[in-house]
């Protein structure tokens, strides 16, 4: 073994004892006597000490403080011994001291400590603020100079892109894809009402951001006590800022309290590298009156050839009203005149108008005016749109991705192709009861001939070209996914920068279905769906997706009996658990089995999801589930006493469930009624 010695200085040293130095434990059980230590002064081959090195002759007096268990008194040899000041060595906001005196506030002319350095804590046991901004010293004088450094440069270092360094609430990738420096305090998420004339019905704000900016780095959006609200749009202002325009009469009256909101285009998945909620960004809560006296629901904007119905929930129960229908250029259709003692107005209009004559607009508005019996009155106008809204039962496409191919095309792909799409698309036959099987332009059930299609997505490209247009298919009307997903997205769960990532967004399909919630006039949907399933995390976590589908958040009895379609959405609120394993996917492919043999043989959504949901489905034994729906319990991500609404089971679980909006009564060729009450509506 050869020996180099190094030029060295300013070190500290702790000697080996002569008896820790006789033997070599390392050789044993040859032991064999041991001179090599580090040696404070070594001269060879030009190399030498600087002579300032500090030898210890007891053990380091270490002690225990907030960060750790290796700081130093003032009174041992390493302090002050080091090479140059604390600012020169990057280490003023650091100590070494369990007092946390730092070591920038050591006395005149203090060397720099030798040992191992902490940032300096406060008496709570958080880095200290000395200006108490909420912005830790050790951050803002991050190259350890002493002095406050706030240059875009240091900020912008990708460690910050999760840390609010400015106290304002915007995290710094939220500032930095703003164009602000992450020190900036201001927050321009910040909304200003402006009239318009469209008051009270439309309430607009302006946004003090370019629209250009924001329609490249994500979304703006407002919320309405904590939630977005139900419709509305992000356009631009004539100076170029963003106008946010809040259709309130879909909202109920009353106090609110806004927020702008700021989301941007990030990974698909939370458990992805960084958590998704640090790709949104707040404003300050603003309070708000909406002075409205009623409030629309959005399921009877739209009308068919059939007629239409006009709605109104008035916030008492005695009114006198009046609807006058126009066409939106303003000219007269007809009017209806009434009152109510419940405090709904609710009456049927057959598309015709004063004298009996046919009106065939496709847009018309319903003025409803109203006088309260007790102090009060109004006036708001509902858009009307005429929408084919009669979902018939349709194709079922099925489509499936996952992040480890060896079980995308083995395990998964077997899962999804026998629980999925043979349930569904296999003719009838003596050995596979099947009385109506649907019909698939993208899938092929299991025959004799060849082992079927489950609807692999192979790439970012092939979702494209392949998935999107064939849900777009006017046949189409039902969709399963199987694989990862967010509130936002579903795909194969790989982060954005991989190349083989497969991202489908739920704007995407909207746009390609045209179905649009988000506006201002209401909902505008030309390519409504009948039922789907996103068995992904996050899916129901909130309605875009059920909405991109063109699937009304809550329908009841009384609506359908109205002449609305039964429609559902079924996805996961919060992360669920998917099978991590290829036996885990084969026993799901008999959940799959089990709940879509009963939707194909009439049993309602709801049923089908109760026996999935189970181990022992209908109790005899008859059919045993390893891995039912809801049962299998996700990693500790936010552990809350969970009860199962289906078996009454409680334990201790990460709070995920199955939400359905729309309708849960649904069946595969009509619905059942009563089923308004559903726990999996929640």
């Amino acid at each position: 073994m050869c020996y180099i010695a190094l030029d060295y200085n300013f070190n500290g040293y702790w000697p080996l004892s002569a008896d820790e130095l006789t033997y070599d434990y390392n050789f044993y059980p040859w032991y064999v006597n041991n001179t090599n230590q580090l040696q404070t002064t070594t001269i060879s081959d030009g190399f030498t000490d600087g002579g300032n090195e500090q030898v210890l002759t007891t053990a380091p007096p270490y002690q225990h403080g907030t960060f750790g268990k290796f700081y130093l008194p003032d009174t041992t040899p390493l302090y002050g011994a080091g090479s140059r000041s604390p600012a020169s060595a990057g280490l003023y906001q650091y100590t070494t001291r369990t007092d946390q005196t730092k070591e920038g506030d050591e006395t005149s002319g203090h060397m720099v400590n030798i040992g191992i350095h902490y940032v300096a804590a406060d008496s709570y046991g958080q880095p200290k603020d000395a200006n108490s901004d909420g912005i830790p010293d050790f951050v803002e004088d991050a190259n350890g100079t002493g002095s406050i450094d706030t240059s875009y440069t240091v900020a912008t270092n990708s460690v910050y892109d999760d840390i609010d360094l400015s106290g304002d609430g915007l995290v710094g990738r939220v500032k930095m894809a703003l164009g602000m420096n992450p020190f900036d305090a201001s927050n321009p998420l910040m909304a200003t009402q402006i009239v318009t004339g469209e008051e009270p019905d439309i309430a607009t704000f302006e946004v003090p951001i370019s629209y250009n900016l924001v329609t490249n780095i994500g979304s703006l959006s407002l919320l309405i006590d904590g939630s977005a609200a139900s419709f509305q749009e992000c356009d631009p202002a004539t100076d170029g800022n963003c106008l946010l325009e809040w259709n309130t009469t879909f909202d109920s009256p009353g106090q609110h309290y806004l927020q702008v909101q700021l989301q941007l285009n990030g990974q698909l998945q939370k458990g992805d590298v960084p958590d998704a909620s640090v790709y949104a960004g707040s404003g300050k809560a603003i309070p708000f009156y909406s002075s409205n006296v009623m409030q629309f629901n959005p399921a009877y904007s739209e009308f068919t050839s059939g007629g239409a119905t006009l709605q109104a929930q008035l916030p008492e129960p005695d009114a006198n009203y009046t609807i006058e229908l126009k066409t939106t250029d303003g000219s007269h259709i007809k009017t209806i005149a009434n009152s109510t003692s419940s405090g709904l107005i609710s009456e049927t209009w057959d598309l015709t108008d004063d004298n009996g004559n046919p009106v065939t607009n496709n847009d018309v508005d319903a003025v409803f005016s109203v006088t309260l019996l007790d102090p009060g009155s109004g006036t708001s106008t509902q858009h009307l749109h005429k929408a084919d809204t009669t979902v018939t039962d349709g194709n079922f496409t099925i489509a499936y991705a996952w992040n480890n191919g060896s079980i995308a095309s083995g395990a998964m792909r077997d899962c999804v192709q026998w629980g999925v799409v043979d349930p569904l698309l296999t003719p009838s036959d003596p050995d596979f009861f099947n009385p109506d099987p649907y019909y698939s332009t993208f899938n092929d059930f299991t025959s004799p001939e060849d082992n079927g299609n489950p609807g692999y997505i192979s790439s970012q490209g092939f979702a494209a070209t392949n998935l999107l247009p064939n849900l777009a298919d006017s046949g189409t009307r039902n969709f399963h996914f199987d694989g990862h997903g967010n509130d936002k997205a579903i795909g194969n769960g790989l982060g954005d920068k991989d190349p083989g990532v497969i991202n489908i967004a739920s704007a995407d399909v909207a746009n390609t279905l045209q179905n649009y919630f988000y506006t201002k006039m209401g909902p505008r949907r030309q390519h409504p769906y009948r039922f789907v399933f996103l068995d992904a995390c996050d899916t129901s976590d909130q309605t875009l997706w059920s909405r991109a589908f063109g699937i009304m958040d809550k329908i009841t009895s009384d609506q359908l009996g109205n002449g609305s379609a039964p429609q559902a959405f079924v996805g996961w609120v919060n992360e669920s658990k998917g099978p991590q394993s290829s036996d885990e996917f084969y026993d799901f492919a008999s959940t799959y089995t089990l709940f879509y043999t009963a939707w194909v043989n009439g049993a309602t959504l709801d049923s089908c999801i109760q026996e999935a949901s189970s181990s022992n489905p209908f109790g005899d034994g008859s059919v045993i589930l390893n891995f039912p729906l809801g049962e299998k319990y996700s990693w500790p991500l936010s552990w809350t006493w969970y009860t199962n609404p289906n078996t009454g089971k409680s334990t201790w679980a990460n709070d995920f469930h199955i939400r359905v909006y729309g309708y849960t009564g649904i069946t595969r060729t009509g619905y059942e009624s009563g089923h308004d009450g559903s726990p999996y509506l929640k």
